[in-house]
């Protein structure tokens, strides 16, 4: 029975969990190997100290693969918070960010390398100085394929594509 292994990360305010799983072709689960780490460097689910919560994420990880033996090809990873919230503002970004971006990113920003199995970029560079940026494309795949319900946007499904330089390309569904 071949199966495939997959790493679940909880980033907490308290604690950081890595849990490492196989998948089984039935799509049994099946717990392979568990991490616990003592969440130092975050507070209120914000990262206040870089290098302590890397340092608590590659703890919890480190258990989790001792235990596991298995090999890493994918990542899911949670960041809780009870202080997050959105903001509208208005600009200008020049950076081609999709959805797959976000993990990579989020690992970048815990000093973490994504595996190189995992789709997207990691941003971090923009935000942890003294990182080089690598393999940055110059565009964007992005889609919406649910009706959003809201009047004031485009209420039917789209894909689109957007450039570094700020071209748009856009097929709405008739």
């Amino acid at each position: 029975m071949n199966s495939r292994s997959i790493l679940a990360i909880d980033i907490g305010s308290t604690k950081i969990c890595a849990v490492i799983a196989d998948i089984g072709t039935d799509n049994n689960i099946k717990i392979t190997g568990a991490g616990i780490a003592k969440a130092q460097g975050l507070k209120k689910g914000s990262i206040t100290n870089i290098e302590l919560a890397s340092r608590s994420i590659k703890a919890a990880l480190s258990d989790a693969k001792r235990v596991s033996g298995s090999e890493i090809k994918r990542a899911i990873v949670s960041i809780s918070g009870a202080y997050t919230k959105s903001l509208n503002s208005s600009g200008i970004v020049n950076i081609p960010l999709n959805h797959v971006d976000i993990a990579p990113t989020t690992l970048g920003l815990c000093g973490i390398d994504a595996p190189d199995c995992m789709q997207g970029t990691d941003y971090s560079p923009y935000r942890v100085h003294g990182r080089e940026m690598k393999n940055e494309p110059d565009s964007a795949y992005l889609q919406c394929v649910i009706p959003t319900g809201h009047g004031d946007s485009i209420d039917r499904p789209w894909r689109g594509i957007i450039t570094r330089d700020g071209w748009k390309y856009v097929c709405l569904e008739h």
